[in-house]
């Protein structure tokens, strides 16, 4: 028996295709009405050409690459009393 219970399943998105990683900032997902505004310049945001990788409100991890976008949903868990 484990001794994590999963509270949700989510499932991560992979696309694969020829992407520009540097127009995924934070302002194209607002700008695009994905996310609602928020306040991106306390979290950890890596924009540079070759990679875009964020963490958008609701948790969620978006990874882009020149290759593959990702949004990796953080799975919920919870330790089960001893």
């Amino acid at each position: 028996m484990s001794d994590w219970e999963i509270i949700r399943n989510e499932a991560n998105i992979i696309l694969v295709g020829n992407f520009n990683p540097k127009i995924f900032h934070p302002e194209w997902f607002i700008g695009k009405g994905i996310v609602e505004e928020w306040d991106y310049k306390k979290d950890e945001v890596i924009n540079v050409p070759d990679m875009s990788q964020m963490t958008l409100p609701g948790n969620r991890t978006v990874s882009v690459c020149q290759w593959s976008f990702e949004n990796i949903p953080k799975m919920v868990v919870r330790s089960r009393p001893l």
